[in-house]
């Protein structure tokens, strides 16, 4: 093919082709472009009810980082007739580091078998879905009505994914010689019409099937390099069931599903023409806590996490954010206090780095931070979904509940009760009072790690505050931190060198200085 010019064609929102008259570039790579369409086929058949996916030909194994981020999918085999690119490649389904972490919310299981896809195996059984990526032309024409047999007689699932290459488009293919293959082990290479034909003999054969015709990475012409075929079974099997019990189904002399209703066959056990076996089995770890287990960790993180901002955020003008976007008074967004006294300071605190929008559609919610000397200075919060944290000499914070539960709900999936938070974060608090949304508890932002007994102090008195003067609405001024044994001095980002050395500052604009 001569071409001055670069063509470029957009498969979809899956790829795209550039073709020049010395090369061809898919981007993605093609057999990424595949990968993604077969997974998104699946996840659209399936709904997240298919639970066992069966890969035919699964060579290197790549596709199944596709298939176990499939919702539902609890079970996956993968078959290959090469035992050493299976054992070479066996790593890819082993769980990651990640997965220990994150972990799955459904079990997993993974099974490697080494045998041939023509043939069956009871680990196959009950597979809702078959894929075969780039199996067919590998195989020998004699051998696909076995693997029909198998898949579509045998196994019967739900849902059957072929792709194959298209003969059609090799013509567009830089320095392509004709009357050759893309590959050295393939065996054929079928035109549009010759996969088409055999497909629909697949349809009528079973009488069960419906096939719809597909491709991707899209070329000249309308045509795809490669051809994807999508098989739907349009009857259950208790439908089958029925129909066998009626008479109007019989059996063929394998067991199978046939046509002519004059066959009448006991069902015979499959002899393998090639022994198989499963090389490796792995289970992922399951994420096995109780729904009120999961409550209970994610209330704690969000609790420590607002402790983290309440300790290094409240002062720190990097995580101020323009208050005129979300409603709020200008005069408040310098850390004003409303009164003009010089004991308060306003400052909000930021959830990943922005206002939270109320999951109900009532507007922004805000967070304030409120700084006084004593606690009969702390005043309410004035807006339905304005709350306030007020910390008592920058070293106790008075959490009330309505502002936890604001916080805590406004990144959970549900709404997390008021009694379950109070259970909850109490052990955190040395001092809690009062039910429900009245529950109110104090916890201490600066305290020495080493006298755990100062925890049980009253904040409100000022003997624990020797050296300290009075707070000036920036900081706290006194005459040495050493002479104050249960509080340690606040401690701000920007003034820390991160180890970077006194002489390096290409890292301060990240650590907010």
């Amino acid at each position: 093919m001569e071409t001055k010019e670069k063509l470029k064609f957009v498969d979809e929102n899956i790829g795209v082709l550039e073709i020049s008259e010395s090369s061809i570039v898919f981007t993605p790579p093609l057999y990424r472009q595949r990968y993604q369409k077969v997974k998104e086929k699946i996840e659209s058949y399936s709904q997240g009810t298919f639970s066992k996916v069966l890969d035919l030909g699964c060579s290197d194994l790549k596709f199944f980082r596709y298939l176990r981020d499939i919702s539902g999918v609890k079970e996956i085999v993968v078959v290959d007739k090469d035992e050493a690119t299976l054992k070479d490649n066996i790593h890819h389904l082993k769980p990651m580091l990640g997965d220990f972490i994150m972990l799955r919310t459904e079990p997993l299981t993974v099974k490697a078998v080494c045998g041939d896809a023509t043939v069956y195996n009871p680990v196959m059984k009950d597979a809702q879905v078959v894929t075969m990526i780039e199996l067919i032309e590998h195989m020998y024409p004699s051998e696909l009505p076995h693997l029909i047999d198998n898949v579509f007689k045998r196994l019967r699932p739900k849902l059957v994914i072929i792709t194959t290459p298209n003969a059609d488009f090799n013509q567009y293919i830089p320095d392509f010689v004709p009357g050759t293959f893309r590959h050295w082990d393939h065996k054929f290479e079928w035109s549009g019409e010759e996969f088409r034909n055999w497909c629909h003999g697949i349809v009528q054969d079973t009488s069960y099937y419906s096939v719809q015709i597909s491709g991707c990475g899209l070329g000249p012409h309308n045509t795809y390099c490669t051809q994807m075929a999508i098989f739907i079974r349009s009857t259950s099997d208790i439908e089958e069931s029925l129909a066998l019990a009626l008479g109007s189904v019989a059996l063929d002399s394998k067991g199978n599903i046939g046509h002519d209703p004059l066959v009448k066959c006991q069902y015979d056990i499959l002899v393998p023409r090639e022994k198989s076996q499963i090389i490796s089995e792995v289970s992922y770890p399951v994420d096995s806590r109780t729904a009120e287990e999961k409550d209970r960790h994610f209330i704690l993180h969000r609790f420590h996490s607002l402790i983290s901002y309440l300790q290094t955020g409240e002062d720190n003008q990097n995580y101020c954010l323009d208050w005129r976007e979300a409603g709020v008074d200008e005069k408040n967004k310098n850390g004003e206090c409303d009164s003009g006294t010089d004991h308060c300071d306003w400052s909000p605190i930021p959830i990943n780095g922005e206002l939270h929008n109320s999951k109900k559609g009532i507007g922004p919610i805000v967070f304030r931070c409120l700084h006084v000397n004593k606690e009969e200075e702390i005043k309410k919060s004035s807006g339905t979904n304005e709350f306030t944290f007020p910390i008592i000499r920058q070293r106790c914070a008075v959490i009330d509940m309505a502002s936890l539960s604001a916080w805590i709900n406004s990144e959970a999936e549900g709404e997390i009760p008021f009694n379950l938070i109070r259970s909850t974060v109490e052990p955190e608090c040395y001092d809690c009072r009062g039910e429900g949304e009245t529950w109110q508890g104090k916890t201490l932002l600066w305290h020495d790690s080493s006298d755990e007994e100062k925890r049980e102090v009253d904040d409100s008195s000022d003997d624990h505050y020797k050296g300290l003067s009075e707070y000036d609405g920036n900081h706290w001024a006194c005459d040495t931190w050493e002479g104050v044994n249960s509080v340690s001095p606040p401690v701000k980002q920007a003034e820390e060198d991160w180890e970077w050395g006194e002489s390096d500052t290409s890292h301060g604009s990240a650590w907010g200085s």
